[in-house]
């Protein structure tokens, strides 16, 4: 789900790389293997805005927009499940739609500024070049919190 780059990690980046396929084609091995190289360096090239946009110091602007994508997506498909059964139904669709998407709207949005808040905390720490002070937050930043009040 996610990895490390340096001072900035990288959340809900999907890269998809297609196969190749040569069935049925005579091919030299050199005529091969040079197709292989231009499809699999062109195609993660392509894709490279996946990475870009998975970046927590950008505040994940593609997690951001999967969060709303999949609110607005709840907004209208909800009631329209409960217009088809009947206007009871179409109510509780309304509210259900309504409530996924400010949660995924809120959320998406909150969790965006958290991890560029994230981001920019570790980075200045790293540029104390207090080793003991960075171990400290490091600890602090994996407590759990008890209650409301610590969070």
């Amino acid at each position: 789900k996610s990895f490390g780059l340096g001072l900035a990690p990288l959340n809900d980046a999907v890269l998809k790389l297609a196969y190749y396929d040569a069935t049925g084609q005579l091919v030299t091995q050199a005529q091969l293997q040079d197709r292989v190289t231009k499809l699999y360096i062109h195609e993660p090239l392509t894709q490279l805005y996946a990475v870009v946009f998975g970046l927590d110091i950008l505040g994940n602007p593609y997690g951001l927009a999967q969060d709303i994508k999949e609110g607005t997506k709840d907004l209208f498909y909800e009631p329209y499940q409960g217009i088809v059964q009947g206007p009871r139904e179409f109510a509780e669709g309304v509210v259900i739609g309504m409530n996924s998407f400010l949660r995924h709207s809120v959320g998406g949005i909150v969790g965006a500024a958290s991890k560029i808040s994230r981001s920019l905390g570790k980075g200045l720490a790293k540029l104390t070049f207090d080793e003991e002070y960075q171990k400290s937050r490091a600890r602090r930043m994996a407590q759990k919190p008890a209650h409301i009040g610590e969070g």
